[in-house]
């Protein structure tokens, strides 16, 4: 059996509040939840080393995923629940009138959820990076690929 998806949503709510999920008792909702964040996460995941491939049923990876494999998706998860939460926001500022949300600062309040996404964008794309040139936490030798001994 492969890497069990707990592995992975630990890896996700070591990197966030989980004030979202704490009024939530049902915890077969919350791993539904977290399955759909983490299938998201693997969608965007380019280039695996190794399968991402899972058995819903039993709610595991078929292979084994490797430490760099669970924290780049816990990242990817982190950039969508930072995104959706974001959209929430719009659409609940969007169903109310400016005055109700002026001693709130909206305008300010966004702002700084958006550059909490951009930053989100970033640490991904570093992810990205850092694994395709990193193999076991060694750097690839890129001199094999041209010639090199």
């Amino acid at each position: 059996m492969g890497t069990p998806f707990k592995e992975v949503y630990n890896a996700f709510l070591a990197r966030i509040e989980q004030d979202e999920w704490s009024l939530t008792t049902d915890l077969g909702n919350l791993e539904r939840d977290w399955f759909e964040l983490m299938k998201m996460a693997i969608n965007r995941f380019n280039f695996p080393r190794v399968s991402l491939e899972y058995d819903e049923n039993n709610e595991c990876f078929v292979e084994k995923l490797g430490l760099q494999e669970i924290q780049y998706l816990a990242v990817v998860m982190k950039n969508e629940w930072y995104k959706r939460c974001v959209s929430t926001w719009r659409l609940i500022q969007q169903q109310y009138h400016t005055k109700d949300f002026e001693f709130l600062s909206q305008a300010n309040h966004i702002s700084k959820l958006l550059e909490l996404v951009e930053q989100s964008n970033k640490e991904c794309f570093n992810m990205a990076d850092r694994y395709s040139r990193v193999i076991n936490h060694k750097p690839f030798d890129w001199t094999k690929l041209a010639g090199g001994k």
